[in-house]
C-alpha cells in the first residue's frame, strides 16, 4: 500500500498541469450544464455551443491526463527503470487507477451531483445509479485511453494512435450509413417481453466490452507483451467497424410468420380508403406511400417501425429491402403509411401490372401508467418513475426551435412513451401530442451530462384552430405516461395492388 500511495504522489507532482485543466474545465461544466435548455433561440444558442464543447474538450483532456500518467511508467519496451527495482506491475496498476478515481471520476462524481441539485433532482437518492455512473463513465470515456496509453510508447505514439481510432469511428459512421439499424428492428430477432429479459441477455454486451478491455490491460501489465496487445486492439477496432449495423435484422424479413399469440387483436392492416399521401420526394427515387392502420387497441397505445417490405410482379424478379433510412412506419397529420422509396428504373419494371406487397412490422404495445395535470405557472412537476416536466415560460410557437413542454430525466431516456393534451381556456386553444423513446430503452450510456433534456412538439394535425396562438399562463396540460409491454410481429400482405396509385407526386 506504501508504494501505491508514493507512485500516486508522484504522479500527481508530475501531472499537476493537467490535474488544473482537468478541475477547471469540470467546474466550468457543473456552472454551464443547467444552464442549457432545448429552445434554440438567439439568447441560448451560444450557451448551448458552449456547453457542446466543453462536453467535447473535458473527455479530450481526461485522454491526455490518463496517457501523461500511464507513460510515466511505460510499458512498452526491455527498458524501463522499475523492471529492475522492487515494482509490482499490480502496484503500479493500482497507482495509476487511484489517480483516475481521484482526480477524474472523483470531480465528475461531484459535478454530477451539482447538476442534479440545482435541477431540482435528490442526488442523495440517487447514490447506487450516480456510482455506477461513474463506473458506465470510466468504461466508456477513461478505459480505451489506458488501452492505447498501455500500448504505446510516448505522447507522439499516442497522439497517432488517438488519430487512428477517430478514422476508424468515421469508416464504421459511414458503414452505419449504408446498413443502419434500428433498436426496434433489431429486437424482433428475439422478439422478447420488455419485462421478461434476462439479466445475461441485458447486460451481456456490457460484460464482454468491459470485461475483454479489463482482461486485455492486466495482461499488457502483467506480461508487457505489446505486440499481443496491438493485435488485439486492432481486432477491437475491426470488429467495431460493422458492429450495429442492420445486418442481422435482416434474416427476420424473410422468416416465416408465425400466428400471432400475444395479443391477436393487433393488427396492421392496409387502409386503401384513406387519401393519398402529399410529401415531397427527395434523393432522385420515387416514394412509395401506402396508407395502413394499427388497429385492435386505441392508437396512442400503439407505436410501430417497418423492417422490411418486398414487392412481387406477377412475372419477373421480386425487389425487397431491409430495413434503411428509405424503409419507413410514418405517422403523420393523425395517419399511418408505410413508407419506402425505389429507383426509377425498379419502379418502371414492377409498375407495368399488379403486384403484391410484403411488409414485416414491429409493434410496440403500451398500457396507461399515470396521467398529471400541469399547470403552465407551477414550475417544474415531478412525474413519478419519469422526471421533470413544465411548460416553459414565455411561450411563442412562432419562434424556431421553441417546445410546448420541455422534460428532464436523470441518467438516460424513459422508457416510457407519454401523451399529452394542452388546454388554455384564454384562446380556446387544444393542443396535442406525443413522444415515444426508442424500443427497448437503450443501456446507460456515459454521456457528459447527468440528464436527458429535451422538449416535445404539439401534433398539428389533432391540435385545434392555430399553433401559432401564444399560450396563455392559465393554460394546463394532461401528461399521461404509457408503459411499453411488449414487441410483437406483425405482417402484411397487400395483394393485386398498382405501385403508381400511391408514388408521390
Amino acid at each position: 500500500m506504501q508504494q501505491i500511495i508514493h507512485i500516486f504522489q508522484k504522479d500527481a507532482r508530475r501531472s499537476w498541469p493537467y490535474i488544473a485543466l482537468v478541475l477547471a474545465l469540470t467546474a466550468m461544466s457543473a456552472i454551464l450544464t443547467p444552464k442549457w435548455v432545448p429552445s434554440m433561440g438567439p439568447d441560448t444558442e451560444q450557451m448551448k455551443r458552449l456547453v457542446e464543447i466543453l462536453h467535447f474538450v473535458l473527455p479530450l483532456a481526461w485522454w491526455f491526463t490518463i496517457a501523461h500518467v500511464v507513460q510515466g511508467d511505460g510499458l512498452v519496451g526491455t527498458t524501463q527503470f522499475w523492471i529492475t527495482r522492487p515494482y509490482s506491475w499490480k502496484t503500479i496498476l493500482a497507482a495509476k487507477l487511484l489517480f483516475c478515481v481521484a482526480f477524474l471520476l472523483l470531480p465528475h462524481l461531484v459535478s454530477d451531483w451539482i447538476v442534479l441539485s440545482v435541477d431540482g433532482f435528490s442526488p442523495r437518492a440517487m447514490i447506487p445509479a450516480l456510482l455506477w455512473r461513474q463506473c458506465s463513465m470510466f468504461g466508456v470515456r477513461m478505459l480505451p485511453a489506458f488501452i492505447l496509453a498501455a500500448v504505446t510508447r510516448g505522447m507522439r505514439q499516442f497522439v497517432l494512435a488517438c488519430f487512428l481510432l477517430v478514422v476508424a469511428f468515421f469508416l464504421s459512421d459511414q458503414v452505419w450509413e449504408l446498413y443502419p439499424s434500428d433498436p426496434t428492428v433489431s429486437a424482433l430477432q428475439g422478439v422478447v417481453h420488455a419485462y421478461a429479459r434476462t439479466w445475461v441477455k441485458e447486460w451481456r454486451e456490457t460484460i464482454f466490452y468491459a470485461g475483454g478491455l479489463i482482461a486485455l490491460l492486466l495482461w499488457q501489465f502483467s506480461r508487457r507483451q505489446t505486440g499481443v496487445a496491438r493485435a488485439v486492439v486492432l481486432a477491437i477496432v475491426a470488429w467495431l467497424l460493422v458492429d450495429g449495423t442492420a445486418w442481422p435484422p435482416r434474416l427476420i424479413a424473410w422468416a416465416p410468420q408465425q400466428q400471432p399469440v400475444d395479443y391477436p387483436e393487433v393488427a396492421v392492416v392496409f387502409a386503401p380508403q384513406r387519401d393519398k399521401a402529399n410529401v415531397g420526394v427527395r434523393d432522385n427515387v420515387l416514394q412509395v406511400d401506402i396508407p395502413i392502420e394499427l388497429t385492435g387497441r386505441n392508437r396512442d397505445l400503439l407505436d410501430a417501425e417497418m423492417a422490411s417490405v418486398s414487392v412481387e410482379p406477377a412475372h419477373g424478379a421480386a425487389w425487397s429491402s431491409a430495413w434503411n433510412y428509405y424503409v419507413d412506419f410514418r405517422h403523420q397529420s393523425g395517419a399511418d403509411w408505410m413508407e419506402f422509396r425505389i429507383d426509377p428504373q425498379d419502379f418502371q419494371r414492377l409498375n407495368a401490372g399488379p403486384v403484391t406487397v410484403r411488409a414485416v412490422f414491429g409493434v410496440v404495445v403500451y398500457e396507461p401508467q399515470s396521467t398529471t395535470r400541469i399547470a403552465a405557472s407551477g414550475g417544474w412537476t415531478d412525474i413519478p418513475g419519469f422526471g421533470k416536466i413544465t411548460i416553459p415560460p414565455n411561450y411563442e410557437p412562432r419562434e424556431p426551435g421553441l417546445w410546448i413542454l420541455w422534460w428532464r430525466v436523470p441518467f438516460r431516456e424513459p422508457e416510457q412513451k407519454f401523451v399529452f393534451t394542452m388546454h388554455d381556456p384564454d384562446s380556446g386553444v387544444v393542443l396535442h401530442g406525443d413522444h415515444s423513446f426508442s424500443y427497448p430503452p437503450p443501456a446507460q450510456i456515459a454521456t457528459m451530462s447527468p440528464e436527458v433534456f429535451f422538449g416535445a412538439f404539439p401534433d398539428d394535425h389533432r391540435s385545434s384552430k392555430q399553433l401559432e396562438t401564444p399560450i396563455s399562463r392559465n393554460a394546463w396540460c394532461d401528461f399521461t405516461l404509457e408503459r411499453p409491454i411488449t414487441l410483437i410481429r406483425r405482417d402484411l400482405e397487400i395483394p393485386n395492388i398498382r405501385l403508381e396509385d400511391y408514388a408521390v407526386k
